[in-house]
């Protein structure tokens, strides 16, 4: 439906850039990668110094199992761009995917201090710290994620999280 309403301004001979991004994102969420990597392609084209379009390549490679790729992509988004907080998210899922563990955290302790209510990044790296065993570390940061996450969205994970943080910091 977005990718609908958003195609004729995308066509125009000179788009805003933030609907050919957004366009690209509904096509990627349809599941068609070949047209969300033309569309974010069209992105840089129109505007090199965006970081966003690299992060979004990189998003592309990554739900389809590229992950080098990927990682070059928000690699070359944060050399533009040092406080894109999603690059430094997804390079953090892909170091932990990888069991670099250190490198997720340092990575996801950045996207937090850049974005402090990216509510996934807070859930991914509480979670992480407390699979490591460091609770008293983890648990600021879950604490921020039940306070941001959205109930319909992330009514299972937070209801998960309010009994990890037990009945006195609910």
């Amino acid at each position: 439906e977005a990718a609908a309403v958003l195609a004729p301004f995308v066509n125009r001979p000179e788009p805003d850039l933030d609907a050919v991004i957004a366009y690209g994102v509904a096509r990627a969420a349809s599941d068609d990668y070949d047209a969300a990597l033309a569309t974010f392609e069209r992105a840089r084209s129109l505007d090199p110094s965006n970081a966003m379009a690299l992060v979004n390549i990189g998003t592309v490679a990554l739900m389809r199992g590229r992950t080098d790729e990927a990682r070059a992509q928000f690699e070359a988004a944060l050399a533009i761009d040092p406080s894109v907080a999603r690059a430094h998210n997804s390079l953090g899922v892909i170091d932990a995917n990888a069991g670099r563990t250190e490198d997720a955290i340092a990575h996801w302790r950045r996207a937090v201090t850049l974005d402090p209510r990216d509510y996934q990044t807070l859930y991914n790296l509480a979670t992480l710290l407390v699979r490591l065993g460091r609770d008293a570390e983890a648990r600021p940061f879950f604490e921020r994620y039940v306070q941001t996450a959205p109930l319909t969205l992330e009514g299972r994970d937070i209801a998960r999280v309010r009994q990890w943080l037990g009945p006195e910091r609910r």
